[in-house]
C-alpha cells in the first residue's frame, strides 16, 4: 500500500498523485488541475453539465472553480429542494400532496387548502389556497380548536365550541332562550326538553290551515323486521335496556312480541286486516293542512271517539307530516274480546301524496302493566308466567332510567290511508 506523504496524494485507484504548477509537471500529457496532476479522465469543468450527477433529488450542481467550496474540479453541489411530501427522483419533481389533510398548514379560520395537483392554481405541492374564510362568521372561529363557533350569530357558542347551543345553524335555538309551549316540539332553549308542557297540550297554531279532509285506512298493522317502516327512535338511545334497537335506532318491540305470539298460534297481524275487512275495525284520519303545517285527528268512525287524546298539531316539510299527542290508542277485536293497545307520547308521521297518506307510522311506550293486561286473557297463562315473558321486550327506560317492570315497550304501527271510505256501514255520531 503507498502511503500519501509530503507531495503526494493518493489516486482513486490508490496510486500516487503528483503536486504540480503546469502541465509540464505531469506525466503522460495529464492536466494539471488545481495543484495536482488529474487522472487521465479528469479535466476542469467549464459548464454546469461537466458537475451534474444526473439526479434531482440532491439538487443541481453548477460548475464554479472560483468557489471556495468547489471541488477538485471545480463543481459546487446543489441544495435538494425544500419537498413538503418527499422527492419523486422518476419524474425529477417534489411528490405532491395526497389528500386534503396534506395540506392543512395550521391556519384553520382563513380557509382550509385543498388538494388537487392538476388544478391550474395549484402550488408546487399540489394543494389550492382556500377561496373563502372556514366560518360565515368569522368574529366566532376559534384557531385553538379549529371550530366555528357561532355561525348562526346569536350570541351563544356551539355545543362543541363548549357552550349551550344545541343547533349553531339556527338563531331560534340556543341556551339563552326561553322555551315557549306552542305545540311544534321545538326545543328552544336547548335543554332536550320540548315545548315546556305536556305532548300535544300546547295551542294548535296553524294559521292558515285549510278545510278538514278525511283519509281511511286501506292498511294499517305492526310491521315485519323487514318491513321500511318500522318506528320511531323513541328514547334517543341506542340498545337501551339491553335490548337490540332496529337500524337507525327505531324502537319497535312489538315487532318481536307479535312474532313471539305467531308461534303461540296467535296472529295479531291478521288479527287487524280481519277486522278491518269485517267492518269491526274502521278509523279514518281528519288533517287540516296548512302551508308548513297542519291539524290532525284520529278517530274511530264507529264511535267518533279520537284516539289520540285529540287534535294535534303538525310540522309539514316538503310533503312529510310530522307531529306528537300525549297518547294513542288502538282496539283490536278478538272474538269476544277487545284487545286495546295504549301508548303514551305517541309519535306521528306521514307522506302526503297523490294516493293518500304513504309510510304512516305512528308508535310511543306502552307500559309494561298495560301490555301484560292485554296479553293475559289473549294468551291464557297466568299473570306472572306472561309479566316473566314481557321482562325481555322492555325497550325503553321510565323517567328515573329503570328498565325491567318498570320501563315500557315500545309500539309501532304502519299503514297506508286514501281519501276513499271503506264499504261499511256509518255508525259515526259526527
Amino acid at each position: 500500500m503507498v502511503a500519501c506523504i509530503g507531495v503526494l496524494g493518493c489516486g482513486s485507484d490508490g496510486g500516487e498523485v503528483l503536486d504540480c504548477s503546469g502541465a509540464a509537471d505531469c506525466p503522460d500529457n495529464l492536466l494539471c488541475i488545481r495543484g495536482l496532476c488529474g487522472a487521465p479522465d479528469e479535466r476542469l469543468c467549464t459548464t454546469d453539465t461537466d458537475c451534474s450527477d444526473d439526479m434531482f433529488c440532491n439538487g443541481q450542481e453548477r460548475c464554479d472553480p472560483a468557489e471556495i467550496s468547489s471541488s477538485r474540479l471545480g463543481c459546487v453541489s446543489g441544495s435538494a429542494p425544500t419537498c413538503a411530501f418527499g422527492c419523486d427522483e422518476v419524474v425529477n419533481a417534489c411528490s405532491p400532496c395526497e389528500s386534503d389533510a396534506d395540506c392543512f398548514n395550521g391556519d384553520f379560520c382563513g380557509g382550509l387548502r385543498t388538494c388537487n395537483p392538476t388544478a391550474a392554481d395549484a402550488g408546487p405541492d399540489g394543494c389550492v389556497a382556500p377561496s373563502e374564510r372556514a366560518c360565515t362568521n368569522p368574529a366566532a372561529c376559534d384557531e385553538n380548536i379549529a371550530r366555528c363557533c357561532d355561525e348562526d350569530r346569536d350570541g351563544d357558542r356551539s355545543v362543541a365550541c363548549g357552550g349551550g347551543d344545541c343547533d349553531d345553524a339556527n338563531p331560534a335555538r340556543a341556551s339563552t332562550l326561553t322555551e315557549v309551549c306552542d305545540g311544534r316540539f321545538v326545543d328552544q332553549d336547548c335543554d332536550d326538553a320540548t315545548d315546556g308542557c305536556t305532548p300535544g297540550s300546547g295551542p294548535l297554531d296553524c294559521p292558515d290551515a285549510g278545510s278538514e279532509v278525511a283519509y281511511y285506512y286501506d292498511a294499517f298493522n305492526i310491521p315485519g323486521a323487514g318491513d321500511a317502516r318500522l318506528g320511531f327512535d323513541l328514547d334517543g338511545v341506542v340498545n337501551a335496556c339491553a335490548i337490540d334497537d332496529f337500524p337507525g335506532s327505531v324502537d319497535n318491540a312489538w315487532i318481536g312480541l307479535a312474532d313471539e305470539l305467531t308461534g303461540l298460534g296467535i296472529f295479531l297481524r291478521d288479527l287487524i286486516d280481519t277486522a278491518r275487512a269485517n267492518c269491526s275495525f274502521q278509523h279514518e284520519i281528519r288533517v287540516r293542512l296548512g302551508s308548513r303545517c297542519g291539524i290532525v285527528n284520529i278517530l274511530d268512525t264507529a264511535t267518533g271517539a279520537s284516539m289520540m287524546g285529540g287534535p294535534f298539531f303538525v310540522r309539514i316539510d316538503d310533503g312529510v307530516m310530522t307531529g306528537r299527542a300525549p297518547s294513542f290508542e288502538v282496539r283490536v277485536p278478538y272474538f269476544s274480546l277487545f284487545l286495546s293497545i295504549a301508548v303514551a307520547d305517541a309519535h306521528f308521521r306521514a307522506t302526503l301524496d297523490e294516493t293518500g297518506l304513504s309510510d304512516l307510522l305512528i308508535g310511543g311506550g306502552q307500559s309494561f302493566s298495560g301490555a301484560a293486561d292485554l296479553l293475559v286473557p289473549l294468551i291464557g297463562l297466568s299473570r306472572e308466567s306472561v309479566e316473566h315473558s314481557l321482562t325481555n321486550f322492555v325497550d325503553l327506560a321510565n323517567a328515573s332510567g329503570t328498565c325491567s317492570r318498570a320501563g315500557s315497550i315500545s309500539v309501532g304501527f304502519g299503514g297506508h290511508a286514501d281519501p276513499h271510505p271503506p264499504a261499511c256501514p256509518r255508525t259515526s255520531g259526527r
